[in-house]
């Protein structure tokens, strides 16, 4: 997804930030990339969420990759990347 939408790296950059802000776990590298890819994914059967990354995608400037962090964090995805190993 990334690769075909660069302004999303930063969308991606934003997450594992703040994820590393907060995580607890052993490999917060891991962890946080692992918390990336699950949010990323569900993300994708969010309408809301969908067009709102359709909005950025288009313009990123007009609202910040961090304002992305807002509707989802480590809640998300600690059960999936910690059952993951990380």
């Amino acid at each position: 997804m990334i690769a075909k939408m660069p302004a999303l790296a930063a969308v991606k950059t934003a997450i594992i930030d703040d994820c590393k802000s907060k995580a607890t776990a052993k490999d917060p590298d891991a962890y946080c990339a692992c918390g990336a890819a699950v949010t990323f994914g569900f993300w994708g059967a969010d309408e809301g969420m969908r067009t709102r990354l359709a909005t950025y995608v288009n313009d990123p400037s007009a609202t910040p990759a961090t304002d992305f962090v807002k509707y989802q964090g480590p809640e998300l995805f600690d059960g999936v990347c910690q059952d993951a190993g990380n």
